[in-house]
């Protein structure tokens, strides 16, 4: 053979030795690629056991400054699984449930004008408590909507009733048995009026100044932007773990400022804020 002939079979048999590679490579990340996608649609069509959760309130009263104008219609309630989805802050698919608490509005007349309550600080909240009546550590529960309750709920007249939306994120996809134990509840109620700054004394969120909040909104936008970035890499390349590093600092970077985002409650920077979500939501749905 000719050494010639002998470079070209050469040649030739690293053409097909690199082709060769680069299929194995490319079939490998196909192959993650469409495990990540099989994972994902499986935590999404995730639903547990058991979808229903029984629950009391202790008591019919409320407690709190809301209690004088509104009480429990109903003891008996049920927590219904909703779905389990991955929402902006969260890292994994989370369980999401709802509990829907009947309320009855009491004769006293709302000693202050609708329009002076500041939704954000009005608010509803559970407590789960055990068969001793003591709160059990973790199961606080928010209300959906404190403007709801304002405007849908403070405004019933004497013997009208109303219902109450609590949301809860609880549990990882395929996690059973989430609630188990959860069998008792009691009401607790706040109030924060508008343009009054809730005093960080009394474990309440503090209203941030103007130049905070704009502060905080020139670097959130900054935030949005870069974790767009890496979702668009992450879209390209699901493998690279470069990738998941930097995902992984910004998620840990993202719970501090979704600490943050709760102070700037005026409605510009409100519209702001879901404006930038929208961005980042945007961007996951192309994933």
């Amino acid at each position: 053979m000719t050494k010639k002939r002998k470079v070209l079979i050469g040649v030739i048999a690293l053409v097909v030795i690199l082709f060769v590679q680069n299929q194995i490579r490319s079939c490998s990340n196909k192959t993650n690629e469409d495990n990540l996608k099989k994972e994902l649609t499986l935590k999404e069509a995730f639903v547990p056991n058991k979808k229903v959760y029984k629950i009391s309130a202790t008591q019919l009263q409320i407690n709190g400054p809301l209690g004088d104008y509104l009480k429990i219609a109903n003891s008996n309630a049920e927590f219904k699984f909703i779905n389990t989805s991955k929402e902006f802050m969260d890292d994994d698919h989370i369980q999401k449930w709802e509990l829907k608490v009947k309320c009855e509005r009491l004769p006293k007349k709302l000693e202050w004008d609708i329009q002076n309550l500041n939704g954000n600080y009005t608010s509803l909240s559970l407590a789960i408590v055990d068969i001793n009546g003591k709160p059990i550590s973790g199961a606080e529960v928010e209300c959906a909507s404190g403007h709801d309750l304002i405007d849908k709920i403070l405004t019933l007249k004497n013997g009208q009733e109303g219902w109450v939306t609590f949301n809860l994120s609880k549990g990882k996809a395929f996690e059973q048995d989430v609630l188990k134990g959860w069998k008792k509840f009691v009401v607790n109620s706040k109030i924060g009026f508008v343009n009054e700054t809730i005093s960080s004394e009394a474990n309440e969120p503090v209203v941030s100044s103007s130049s905070d909040c704009d502060e905080f909104i020139a670097e959130y936008e900054e935030f949005v932007n870069s974790y767009v970035v890496i979702l668009k890499k992450y879209k390209a390349n699901p493998t690279d773990a470069s990738i998941i590093s930097e995902y992984t600092k910004m998620a840990a970077k993202a719970v501090t400022m979704k600490k943050d985002a709760a102070n700037c409650n005026d409605p510009k920077y409100v519209t702001k804020l879901l404006k930038l979500n929208t961005k980042i939501t945007n961007a996951l749905s192309g994933i």
